[in-house]
């Protein structure tokens, strides 16, 4: 009997293993020849556009669930520290594609848009945009887009309007035929469209629209959160200065205009205080000093509005982003939230309210610190009301520690 057990088994075991055999033999058949392979280079002749776009998943929820797995193969390969590995990365297929696609390298990063780097974004110097660090490629923004086709906005040249996620033109054979010089024989599908000629509305700048993350000291502002992608703003100046000004940027559909009508709407704020934090026993850089240290942060905060019948009515401006008057529309909107914070420079500060200057550490040693009113006058001053050129002083960012900025994270 336990013999019959035993040769029971594994004959269901056997079956099993075919089975897997032949069904994966049957999934292997199934897979399109010549179709590119995310993170592998290309086998043969460059693909186009349209090659790239069939190899991404047909249905919504899978294709959310690819921008994420790519998102995270991307960043560690782009935070690799090997270098060919980092390299082999940068040149896959669809990372090549994706920079010739954007119009390539080049100083211009208006006309070449594309950082080498990364293979993504090089960033625009009309709109203020950083370069990426990763980003989702054209192809799978394009794909995005055929997949949710009554969430977008068409913009048709006539009126101030960029689509979210971005439209991006690339090479037709009617482009060819009126611009050989743009759009050769091997550019179809592959290389932009002539900007704004044929095209109307089409900007090489809006590339700077598609990324997923960014540089440090940089941050990401959500244009569109369906598929995690913006562009990456400077936090300020390098070397930690105070960026004071925190006016929130909001984008709906058309994110030129906010439309308090919009069934979605997202506004960033990207700024960095300035803060004065009371140290401990372990911050051992302020012994003999004042105890209260001068820091700036960098501080992104985001919020993400969609309309919900069960969520807070919330009045609204009908041109919040002109600041100009107008009448309250009522939206009920359910809201989410998300912030990033972080340490950008700490500077050592005189008990006379100034800060400490660089190589004068001897004048500026104090036997006594302020009281817990005297630093709340000090917040209150110009000190933290206006941004100060810290070349010149005691500060350092190595002093920095995730703690100093706490306060900014629950705020």
């Amino acid at each position: 009997m336990i013999a019959n057990k035993v040769k029971v088994a594994k004959n269901k075991a056997a079956k099993k293993k075919q089975d897997e055999k032949i069904s994966a033999k049957a999934s292997i058949k199934h897979v399109p020849k010549n179709r590119p392979v995310w993170g592998k280079p290309c086998d043969g002749k460059q693909p186009t556009a349209a090659s790239f776009m069939k190899a991404l998943p047909e249905k919504s929820d899978d294709f959310k669930k690819m921008l994420q797995q790519r998102l995270a193969s991307s960043s560690a390969a782009v935070m690799q520290l090997d270098v060919a590995k980092k390299a082999a990365y940068l040149t896959t297929c669809e990372m090549v594609a994706n920079c010739r696609a954007l119009g390539g390298t080049g100083t211009n990063v208006d006309t070449h848009n594309c950082h080498k780097r990364t293979m993504c974004s090089a960033g625009s110097i009309k709109a203020k945009a950083r370069p990426c660090a990763t980003c989702a490629t054209l192809f799978a923004i394009k794909r995005w887009r055929e997949l949710n086709p009554n969430d977008l906005v068409k913009c048709d040249g006539s009126t101030a309007c960029e689509p979210t996620p971005l439209s991006w033109g690339l090479c037709t054979k009617e482009d060819q035929r009126r611009s050989p010089d743009a759009c050769n024989t091997n550019s179809t599908d592959r290389d932009p469209a002539p900007a704004n000629i044929f095209n109307p509305g089409q900007d090489i700048s809006l590339g700077h629209t598609h990324c997923t993350s960014c540089f440090p000291g940089e941050a990401l502002e959500m244009i569109h959160p369906a598929t995690q992608t913006g562009k990456c703003r400077s936090f300020g100046p390098p070397n930690g200065t105070a960026n004071l000004n925190s006016m929130p940027l909001c984008h709906a559909l058309n994110n030129m205009v906010v439309e308090p009508q919009a069934a979605s709407l997202v506004c960033t704020k990207i700024y960095r205080p300035a803060i004065l934090y009371a140290a401990n026993k372990s911050d051992t850089f302020l012994t003999n000093f004042n105890k209260y240290a001068y820091v700036t942060c960098n501080v992104r905060k985001m919020v993400t509005c969609e309309a919900d019948e069960y969520g807070e009515k919330m009045p609204t401006p009908t041109k919040p982003a002109s600041y100009a008057p107008g009448s309250l529309a009522i939206q009920q909107l359910k809201c989410k939230s998300e912030k990033q914070v972080s340490c950008a420079n700490v500077c050592r500060v005189r008990a006379d309210g100034q800060l400490c200057k660089r190589g004068n550490e001897t004048d500026c040693m104090a036997d006594r610190t302020w009281t817990a009113p005297e630093a709340r006058l000090m917040m209150q001053s110009d000190l933290l009301g206006m941004p100060i050129d810290l070349s010149e002083y005691d500060c350092d960012p190595a002093r920095c520690k995730a703690h100093y900025c706490h306060q900014m994270a629950i705020e």
